[in-house]
């Protein structure tokens, strides 16, 4: 009974809240980027920029005005300059409202289910063939 409960909560959050990226607008440049010596030699044998926007990290004032909104990233991208995030209804009105966000998209998790299931099934068949060989 309580297992049945849980899974039918589990399942009430998920509605309730969608998987998203938020893109921002520009990066703190007075930020030091952490690039490597082997990075930065790389870039120096392919005549590149020894540095580069994109190794700057996600703003962290951003970060803290999405914390206090309740808000927590899943995943933060510096090259994107995205962090996404977990929203509900209210939680997207709000963040339309800020001054630092381009845009918002949403993430297909079905797409994500997918690819998992198949990853599962897949490990399924080849485990079951494993153990086909070992035992017969």
């Amino acid at each position: 009974m309580n297992l049945i409960f849980i899974t039918l909560f589990s399942l009430n959050v998920n509605a309730q809240q969608t998987k998203y990226w938020l893109f921002f607008t520009d990066k703190d440049l007075f930020t030091q980027a952490l690039v490597s010596d082997k990075c930065k030699e790389n870039r120096r044998n392919l005549r590149l920029p020894e540095s580069q926007i994109s190794d700057l990290p996600v703003n962290k004032s951003y970060l803290s005005v999405l914390q206090s909104l309740d808000i927590h990233p899943i995943v933060k991208s510096k090259w994107l300059n995205a962090i996404s995030a977990n929203l509900n209804a209210n939680q997207i009105a709000e963040v339309k409202k800020l001054y630092f966000i381009k845009e918002i998209t949403p993430i297909d998790s079905k797409v994500c289910e997918l690819r998992v299931n198949t990853c599962i099934i897949f490990i399924f068949s080849i485990t079951k063939k494993l153990n086909y060989q070992f035992f017969h």
